[in-house]
Formats: C-alpha cells, structure tokens, sequence
C-alpha cells in the first residue's frame, strides 16, 4: 500500500481527486492529469505550498491556437541569460478557434477569435455562418466575460484590432472598421453584411465612408499613429490607407479615388515603437515575405519590393521568417489561402526593451523552427523564445506587476 502525497501551488486550487471503477483519478480544472488504481493507494494527503513570489515585470500573452492563452513573465534573465528556461503559464482560458489578434488594456485581455472559417464563405442566402467573437479575461485568467457573439454575416467575424481610449476598434473580414465601447458586455450579433445596425467608425464603399476602397479589398492590420489611422488592405488595392477622423464622411458622394502608401504590399502586421520612431511591420509578397521595421518617412519612399531589402530583419544566420502561404485561393487551409493567409497575425512591443514578439507558422521549419519569436535590438536579430508552438495573438501588459 503507498500514501499519495499531492503538492498544490497556489495558483492551481482546482487540483483535486475521486474514484470511480476502483480507478483512483487526480484532475486538474477538469482535466485527468493521473490515475492509479484503488487498491494500490492508502490515503491521500494535499498540501497547499504557496508559490514563490513572482517578480515585478511586463507580462507577455500569447494564444496558442488549438489550446490556451499562455503568459510569461519578461524578466531581466528572458533578455539577458541564453541559459534562462521560459516556463510559461497556462492560465487555463481557451484562445478560440482562430485568435488573431488578442490586445490588454487596464487589467484585461480582449481575445478577437475570428471563428473556425475566416476565408471566404458563400453567406449570401441566410447571412448566418458567423462564428466569431470577443472574450475578455482578467490579467490572470480568474475571470472571462464574453464581449460579443457573432452568429450573423460570416465576415462580421472580428479579425484585427486596436485600442483607444475607451473603444475597442476591430476589422471584419474585409468590408469596415467597428468600434465598440469597451465596456460592452454578452451582445449576441445577427447582424446582416453591410448592416446599418453595426455600429461601424468607417466602411469601404458606404457611409460612413473615405474611400471607394472595393469589396474586395480584404482587411489586415491597422493602428493609431499621431492621431492619423493605418489601415492596411490586401489581395484587392493592397497597400496602406491613411486617414483622420475628420476625414471621414457620411455622404456616399462624390467618391474619392484611394491614394496609399507601399501599394502593391500585400501587409499583415503593424506595431508603432513611439519612443524610438520607428514600425515594424510584415509583409509577405512572394520573395519579400518577413518583418520589417523603418521610419514613417523611408516607409513613404517604398514604391517596389527590392526597396525593402533594408529594412528587413533576420534571424543571426541572415534568414528570414517566411510564414506559411497556402498555394491555392479556392481551397482553405487551416493557414487560410493564398488571398487571405494568416501569416504573421499580430507584433507586439515591450516598450522598455523595444523587443518586438511574434508568433510564426514557418514556411522553412528546418531553417527557422515555428514557434513563439522576439526582434531583439540589443542584438539586432529574431531569436526565438519558444519554439513548437503554433501562436497567433500576442499581446504585452507593459505594467510591471506580479501575475499572480
């Protein structure tokens, strides 16, 4: 007979044990972790050990497509020591079926799940294949509420988003810009395509309206830099639209022609570093597919692809991380297709260090591994932080403070 002595952290109280066909099973938040049988077990005792104080530092979210939000902390040792082990925590919260974007802000983490199907989907007759929508969990994963529920329009899927002030901004599939209160809570949407009942900051053909930007000029990344907004289109006009708010009008004439920046870029990702002045931001042209990072001004100067070579980064041995882009536009993938392909979703910026994290999918595995990735200036090179991972949304909390 053996005495099963159990040790629970603090952080992981859902830990316990029953019986059941003379099976004795330990489970963790529901999940069977072990199982010995009945006879071979005397007692049980737990002890609760608290875990050991955690430092004060930025924390970095990640979705992990197919299981959980993860965080680590990033601590002097993530940047400094090559022999440091990430452990990262599973904070036990689903990042969704296609997480694209995940953004924090006062506390929380807003996780853009853009549903099972993000490629194009015939919803033309009943305007009801949605399967999207915004979760928002507490900085430690104790709480989750749901924002919205799309079971509407297939492409009022929320993709990519962006936070100011008191609004969450997001992109649908390819047809806008919606805005809403962060303090939304449980809206279920059925809403239709181009539903005047969305509550939309800007569309491509209707008001309210900039451009004539066409139907099919899919969304990518955008942001807020000086007060001008970034809006980046692919596949139809791909490049980057720029406009205020003033520019925006609620007449539907006279039509302005679109005029952007890098057109003919197909871009996935922005994130602007506002103390160095400088963005990084993908691309993934064939032959030109990575992460890039220059000024506002060498950005405007870019009119063809050779003009990237520059401003490209690369791991230490001079590579590049090419994403996984789907050969076919008719088929979808699990990494989309080759008009709408995931790539590289999102970039996000630890503003003390300037280091830039990136989940990657890779296209050449045996060269560059897939996995959770950083920029790091200090070296000036992508090194990787955890590989074997599929990762999509990443997001910082730049507050120093304790996870738990």
């Amino acid at each position: 007979m053996k005495k099963l002595i159990i040790i629970i952290f603090a952080a992981t109280l859902s830990l316990g044990a029953f019986a059941q066909n003379e099976t004795m099973f330990i489970h963790k938040g529901g999940q069977i972790i072990s199982q010995y049988a009945v006879a071979d077990i005397d007692s049980i005792t737990f002890f609760h050990v608290p875990r050991p104080p955690q430092p004060l530092a930025p924390t970095l979210y990640f979705a992990v497509r197919g299981g959980n939000i993860m965080a680590i902390q990033l601590t002097e040792n993530l940047l400094s020591d090559p022999d440091y082990v990430i452990t990262p925590i599973d904070l036990g919260v689903s990042s969704g079926a296609t997480p694209m974007n995940i953004l924090f802000h006062n506390d929380l983490l807003y996780i853009l799940d853009a549903g099972q199907h993000f490629t194009f989907q015939d919803d033309s007759e009943f305007h009801n294949l949605g399967d999207g929508g915004i979760r928002v969990m507490s900085r430690d994963g104790s709480r989750v509420e749901s924002m919205m529920r799309n079971i509407g329009h297939a492409f009022n899927d929320p993709f990519d988003g962006f936070i100011e002030e008191d609004f969450l901004y997001f992109t649908n599939r390819n047809t806008g810009i919606i805005r809403l209160p962060l303090s939304t809570r449980n809206e279920t949407w059925t809403f239709r395509l181009h539903d005047n009942g969305i509550p939309w900051l800007i569309r491509n053909t209707m008001p309210p309206m900039f451009w004539n930007l066409t139907y099919g000029a899919m969304n990518t990344g955008f942001l807020k830099v000086n007060g001008v907004w970034w809006w980046a289109k692919r596949w139809n006009q791909p490049g980057i639209f720029r406009f205020t708010e003033s520019d925006i009008r609620t007449s539907a004439t006279p039509f302005i022609s679109p005029v952007g920046i890098m057109q003919g870029f197909n871009m996935r990702s922005f994130t602007w570093d506002s103390q160095r002045e400088v963005m990084y931001f993908t691309v993934y042209n064939p032959g030109f597919e990575g992460l890039y990072r220059a000024t506002i001004v060498q950005m405007e100067a870019i009119t063809a692809p050779a003009q990237l070579a520059p401003f490209r980064l690369t791991t230490a041995e001079g590579r590049s991380v090419v994403p996984i882009i789907p050969l076919s536009f008719n088929e979808a993938t699990e990494e989309g297709t080759v008009g709408e392909p995931l790539a590289i979703t999102q970039l996000a910026l630890n503003k003390a260090t300037g280091c830039v994290y990136f989940g990657l999918r890779s296209a050449n595995p045996e060269e560059v591994p897939s996995g959770l990735y950083r920029f790091n200036p200090v070296t000036n090179f992508i090194e990787p932080v955890i590989l074997g991972i599929n990762v999509l949304g990443v997001a910082i909390n730049n507050t120093p403070t304790r996870l738990f």
